[in-house]
């Protein structure tokens, strides 16, 4: 699990590392070996495959740098993904033909042995990755849980059942159940501003939500309102350093002193 965590943290990273050793060994292959006619068509698969892992990786490269500007737009990042799988469709049947090409061409071995020796490491390599990689995953999904898994998950259950249940008296001792929607989701006569919850973007429905409880109000000056499920989600997940603060204006809650005033 670790290893799989530790690889899918460093993508990008190895990816960057095996298309340079790639590149490396494919420019000084075809330095040294361009003038044998032997295994021209691995040499040609070599080259091709080269040039799709160059590609790609540039791509993954630019594409992180968009996604962590602050100047990038969903319609940038989704251009570079659909490139991105276009290269790996062609990448997969790009590798069906070198398989052909490269068993087919072992007599070439000891007149190409930098491209071809390149050529079946890398088949190789792509084949272990794959097998490895399915038979970790698969395991983890058949395997039983560990009876210590259990007992963690279900302590686990039971605190956060718990840290709900604190929060949700933190609220009522607010009284932020006790919610008027015409004064809270109103503001500067803009009925439209606060008819939605700002956490999930959902309309509120009607009032009989917020008779239910199901909407609540935060106590910040504004007393911005949400969905009870969404307010406590934030509480439950964001809120475990320092006071609580409102999800939409990030102001820290009043005290019972100034929300009776």
């Amino acid at each position: 699990i670790r290893l799989i965590v530790f690889f899918e943290k460093n993508r990008l990273l190895f990816g960057t590392s095996s298309t340079i050793i790639l590149v490396i060994l494919t420019v000084i292959g075809l330095s040294l070996e361009y003038l044998n006619s032997c295994g021209t068509n691995v040499k040609l698969w070599l080259c091709g495959t080269t040039l799709r892992a160059l590609l790609c990786t540039l791509i993954k490269l630019y594409a992180e740098g968009i996604c962590c500007s602050y100047s990038n737009t969903d319609r940038d990042v989704s251009l570079y993904i659909k490139l991105i799988e276009m290269l790996d469709v062609f990448g997969m049947v790009w590798f069906c033909i070198g398989n052909l090409l490269v068993f087919n061409a072992t007599n070439c071995s000891s007149s190409i042995p930098i491209c071809f020796y390149t050529s079946l490491i890398y088949i190789c390599l792509v084949y272990i990755v794959v097998f490895v990689n399915v038979t970790i995953r698969f395991s983890l999904t058949a395997r039983p849980p560990i009876e210590s898994e259990v007992t963690v998950g279900r302590q686990e259950g039971v605190q956060r059942r718990e840290v709900i249940a604190d929060w949700k008296q933190w609220l009522a001792d607010r009284h932020c159940y006790e919610t008027n929607y015409t004064d809270s989701c109103i503001k500067n006569n803009d009925k439209e501003t606060y008819q939605s919850c700002p956490v999930c973007l959902s309309d509120f429905t009607n009032e009989s939500d917020i008779e239910n409880g199901l909407v609540v109000s935060f106590p910040c000056h504004a007393r911005h309102m949400f969905h009870s499920v969404c307010l406590i989600s934030w509480l439950t997940t964001s809120q475990t350093r320092g006071p609580p603060t409102c999800p939409c204006c990030r102001e820290t809650a009043i005290r019972d002193s100034e929300a009776t005033r």
